[in-house]
């Protein structure tokens, strides 16, 4: 993989440097795996800590919202299957929840999931049918577990080309978030299962700048960062 040149932070950030483009995490492709016969992929997992998310000085009306998620799909096709948290920052309350899509619908936020700063959980998003997609969430902190069923948008099917670890900024402006690392990150096929490992690792751009940093740190961890804040 191409060493990335880290952008140079040393003029004053701006609040409009911080509208956020893409995702930031890992991306595996399951074409490059070269499973014979091909294979979609149909089950994604992944552990983190609940992340602390700050504003950015001098809020825009509305909010900051960043998610943290696993899924399949998404990365050069237009629809994803994904589970996760994420955490709205309004003036200085930060509400933390969590959620699954399968976009092009819009998010489903789990109410009955709660959710702090710190708490370590683990998500597994599954499509055991091509049209049928489930969630499968623990809080190992507060031992809670739930699993939900998530429908699909009319006349769409799981693709299964990707399996990914991501940071995702939602609002108009990225939020600070403290150093999240995807942990214990697999996925797998009908027969195969892999991992983080052989990714295509993806940031979070700005106007000015990379907003994130990520990197695959070994075959099942992916880490995140808030690039102004490292």
């Amino acid at each position: 993989m191409a060493k990335r040149k880290r952008p140079v932070l040393n003029k004053k950030l701006e609040v409009s440097d911080f509208s956020p483009s893409g995702w930031a995490g890992d991306v595996v492709l399951v074409s490059t795996l070269n499973y014979n016969p091909p294979e979609p992929v149909n089950l994604a997992y992944g552990e983190w800590f609940i992340p602390n998310v700050t504003p950015i000085p001098n809020e825009p009306p509305g909010g900051q919202t960043v998610g943290f998620w696993v899924g399949i799909d998404g990365y050069g096709n237009n629809q994803v299957l994904q589970a996760g948290t994420a955490a709205t920052v309004t003036g200085n309350n930060t509400v933390n929840w969590v959620w699954t899509e399968w976009f092009p619908l819009p998010p489903i936020q789990v109410t009955n999931f709660p959710i702090n700063p710190g708490d370590y959980i683990t998500v597994l998003v599954c499509a055991p049918q091509p049209n049928h997609g489930f969630c499968s969430m623990l809080n190992k902190t507060t031992n809670y577990a739930t699993s939900i069923g998530i429908t699909p948008p009319n006349n769409v099917t799981s693709i299964g080309a990707t399996a990914e670890w991501i940071v995702e900024g939602i609002s108009s402006i990225l939020p600070v978030f403290s150093t999240v690392v995807f942990q214990n990150c697999s996925a797998g096929t009908k027969d195969h299962a892999f991992n983080a490992v052989g990714g295509i690792v993806t940031e979070i751009t700005g106007t000015a700048q990379n907003l994130t940093a990520a990197a695959i740190l070994s075959n099942d961890k992916v880490v995140v960062k808030w690039l102004a804040a490292s």
